[in-house]
C-alpha cells in the first residue's frame, strides 16, 4: 500500500494570499521547516514562490536544498550550527554564544534575534545578556536584519508574550537597529494581529 500526499496548489495559494489580505504592509516568511511539515519542501516553495517574501528552514542542510530553487531569502531558525555558515543565509541568534561565533568568522551575515518569550526551546530570556549582544553585535559586521519569537499558544499567553518580546525590541531599536520584527503565524494573525513587519 502506498500513501499519497495531495497538494490543492490553489487553495495553498488562497492561504497565503488571505493572510496577505490581513496584513498588506508585511511580508511573509512561509516556514518549511521538516520537509514542510510532511507536506513536500520543495513542491510548496515551487508552488508559492512568487507569492511569499522569504522562506523559514530548521537547518543549513534544509537552507541548502531549497536554495537551488528560490531567488528569496532563506532564514535557518533551529540552533546555530557554527560549522555550517554560508553569508547567503540569514541565521537565527539565540544567546551571546551564537553572536561571538559568527563575529569570530568576520563577515556580513545577517541575523535574526530569537527571543523567548515564553515557548521556552530557545532564545534570549535575560535583557541584560541581550543588551550585551547588542553591544558586541554593533562593533561587528554583523547585520541584525530581523527579531523575532514564537508563541505558545493562541490564548491570553499571546499578549503576555508579545509585551515582554517588545521590550526586546525596544532595546535592539535602542542600539540603532531597524530589524524586520516578526512573530504572528497565521492563527495567531487570525485572532490577534499585531500587524508586524
Amino acid at each position: 500500500m502506498f500513501n499519497e500526499i495531495i497538494i490543492y496548489k490553489d487553495n495553498l495559494i488562497n492561504n497565503i494570499k488571505q493572510v496577505k489580505t490581513a496584513n498588506q504592509n508585511s511580508k511573509i516568511c512561509a516556514m518549511v521547516k521538516a520537509n514542510a511539515y510532511g507536506v513536500g519542501m520543495k513542491e510548496v516553495v515551487e508552488i508559492l514562490e512568487n507569492y511569499v517574501d522569504f522562506w523559514g528552514v530548521a537547518c543549513f542542510f534544509e537552507a541548502q536544498i531549497i536554495s537551488n530553487i528560490t531567488k528569496k531569502k532563506i532564514l535557518i531558525v533551529g540552533a546555530l550550527e557554527k560549522e555550517s555558515v554560508d553569508e547567503s543565509f540569514s541565521y537565527s541568534c539565540g544567546d551571546v554564544d551564537d553572536v561571538q561565533s559568527l563575529i569570530k568568522l568576520n563577515k556580513k551575515i545577517n541575523i535574526h534575534l530569537k527571543i523567548n518569550s515564553g515557548m521556552n526551546r530557545y532564545g534570549f530570556t535575560d535583557i541584560k545578556e541581550f543588551k550585551k549582544a547588542m553591544d558586541l553585535i554593533s562593533k561587528s559586521k554583523l547585520n541584525v536584519e530581523g527579531i523575532y519569537t514564537h508563541f505558545a499558544t493562541v490564548d491570553g499567553f499571546t499578549e503576555k508574550q508579545m509585551d515582554i518580546f517588545n521590550k526586546f525590541v525596544k532595546v535592539c531599536k535602542r542600539f540603532g537597529f531597524n530589524p524586520i520584527v516578526h512573530a504572528d503565524n497565521s492563527f495567531v494573525n487570525e485572532k490577534y494581529n499585531h500587524h508586524l513587519d
